[in-house]
């Protein structure tokens, strides 16, 4: 009698453990919008706890598990171990068991509720474009995503009504598109509540592109977060919006080209906490004076909390047109790092990174 009173006395202290244990279930990494998805709190599938901004809800793919042990791609016929046949799984979380990297052969369509996660690992996908039409609840995480052969394609395009689908710590360096018509992101037809954050977008034309026709109102609806991103290097759309509600949020933008923001029809922009550091260009958005009379009105642009360093201006476009609506959707709020720390922390932080480069950022 008395060694089963002790028995449920440990199972009550056992049970008050864990429910104590899970009532407190948080990491400090989950205040930092950075560090978070590099910390223990995020080891696998737990990655999507550290997702913010109008993809917050994203879940990735959360059935099945596959590891990726090949960097082959045959397109038609896709081989047991390569990123293709792993894709075909269906809700799936993709791994790599090394670093490798992956040069497709054609386009790559990335369905509904996968996860493909390049974390340990060096792992670099390049040669055609990553597709994701009509698809929902994507995540692609610690990945280098080089430029497709085609550079009048995407390198990443969501379209057709896509939504939750976040992209982080990516890395985009292609020096070679710097003149050319390289797009890295473009997300169009309908498709909203898409965060890209933590990512390096470096040495190219067109970066972000959101909502690609003035004719396109279905773009109305698209709710898109920029968050984090060190823009490098880069000319122009940092984002570009159209129709839609763009907030983008605590990024780093060091000497760009023609223009580092823009919007055109009815386009609504929050730009808050940004650090622009100019080069030879100064002006953030694309504004003159002598040509105001004939831009586009439509798009309100606003600036708070920025900081503009080297000469860099922000005309807001005169403020011309009233703020769309914001967004009713409700959403887990991105932390907001003081733009003074920003810079330090996305030189080290932002991007791809292997193991060593993860332990070194969330080092203090």
């Amino acid at each position: 009698m008395e060694v089963f009173r002790m028995s449920r006395l440990c199972v009550c202290v056992l049970v008050l453990i864990f429910s104590g244990a899970a009532a407190n279930d948080k990491c400090p990494e989950d205040g930092d919008g950075t560090r978070c998805p590099l910390s223990a709190c995020a080891r696998g599938n737990a990655l999507p706890r550290c997702a913010f901004g109008f993809a917050s809800t994203v879940k990735g793919g959360q059935s099945k598990s596959y590891v990726v042990t090949s960097s082959e791609d045959s397109p038609q016929s896709p081989q047991p171990g390569s990123l293709r046949y792993g894709l075909g799984k269906g809700n799936v979380w993709i791994t790599f068991s090394r670093s490798m990297k992956i040069l497709l052969k054609d386009k790559l369509l990335i369905p509904s509720s996968t996860t493909i996660d390049g974390r340990g690992f060096t792992v670099t996908i390049g040669g055609a474009q990553l597709a994701l039409p009509g698809v929902a609840n994507v995540i692609l995480h610690n990945l280098q995503i080089d430029a497709p052969a085609d550079k009048s394609e995407n390198t990443i395009h969501v379209s057709d009504g896509s939504t939750l689908i976040w992209m982080d710590h990516l890395t985009f360096v292609d020096p070679t598109r710097m003149t050319g018509i390289g797009k890295i992101i473009s997300v169009n037809t309908a498709s909203t509540d898409v965060t890209i954050s933590n990512s390096i977008l470096a040495n190219t034309n067109f970066s972000v592109l959101l909502g690609n026709s003035d004719d396109e109102q279905r773009d109305k609806s698209m709710r898109f977060t920029v968050y984090r991103n060190w823009f490098k290097d880069s000319t122009q759309r940092m984002p570009h919006c159209r129709w839609g509600y763009c907030h983008v949020l605590n990024n780093l933008y060091t000497n760009w080209g023609y223009y580092a923001i823009g919007a055109r029809t009815h386009a609504t922009i929050q730009s808050e906490a940004n650090v622009f550091q100019a080069g030879s260009k100064k002006e953030i958005t694309p504004w003159d004076h002598s040509l105001a009379r004939t831009l586009d009105q439509t798009p309100h642009i606003e600036s708070k909390g920025d900081l503009l360093f080297n000469g860099a201006t922000f005309h807001q476009f005169l403020k011309t047109a009233a703020a769309s609506v914001s967004p009713s959707r409700k959403v887990k709020p991105p932390p907001v790092l003081p733009p003074q720390q920003l810079s330090s922390l996305l030189r080290r932080c932002a991007g791809a990174l292997n193991p060593s480069q993860a332990r070194a950022c969330l080092l203090p």
